[in-house]
């Protein structure tokens, strides 16, 4: 069991994922009761941090729609390719290489995926160890979630896209949107508690 701490703790944060997940459904039940947030609203929630792209609104207030709507399917296949490409645009901002050199008979670049983008120094320091490592179980590590690689080469049946596999791509998606952001300034009442 020692020799594999690693890959121990991301089995037990996908179990941990999982088990939490009934409690994520209801958090975000209620505060689509409470707040009653449009995809729009929600989008321009999401713009406000720099690491999105203003090119990419469009598909990422899709994606929220068909999450609000509760499909599944439709939210995962938009949501998930704008989560990479906004993890690519933070390791753009801090500088770090977003292609790769080719190493098949034609040579040539391409683009790193998330999984090379969340190792990068740059990107871990932007995101933070836990935040890197709960993006990984998620979308990359073969043991965790996987949610990337599964939903972008088609191994995943119909019956597999669910809300509470949503739930934490809208999550993703908010923990990201905290990046780069100015925090909001202190009331002034604040100091008085």
């Amino acid at each position: 069991m020692d020799e594999d701490r690693a890959g121990h703790l991301v089995l037990q944060s996908a179990q941990t994922m999982a088990l939490n997940s009934p409690w994520l459904r209801e958090v975000v039940e209620r505060m689509c009761a409470r707040l009653q947030p449009s995809a729009a609203v929600l989008r321009e929630y999401l713009m406000q941090s720099p690491i999105f792209d203003a090119a990419r609104a469009e598909l990422i207030e899709r994606g929220l729609q068909a999450y609000l709507d509760q499909d599944p399917i439709a939210a995962a296949s938009i949501l998930i390719p704008q989560v990479e490409h906004v993890i690519r645009n933070l390791a753009r901002l801090n500088r770090s290489p977003t292609y790769k050199s080719r190493r098949h008979r034609n040579g040539g670049w391409m683009l790193r995926n998330i999984d090379d983008l969340l190792r990068d120094e740059r990107v871990i320091r932007a995101l933070g160890d836990e935040g890197v490592h709960y993006l990984q179980v998620l979308f990359t590590d073969q043991r965790g979630w996987n949610l990337r690689h599964d939903a972008c080469h088609a191994t995943l049946p119909a019956d597999a896209y669910t809300m509470a596999m949503c739930d934490r791509i809208f999550h993703a998606l908010l923990l990201l949107g905290l990046v780069g952001r100015t925090p909001p300034p202190e009331r002034a009442d604040a100091s008085r508690r």
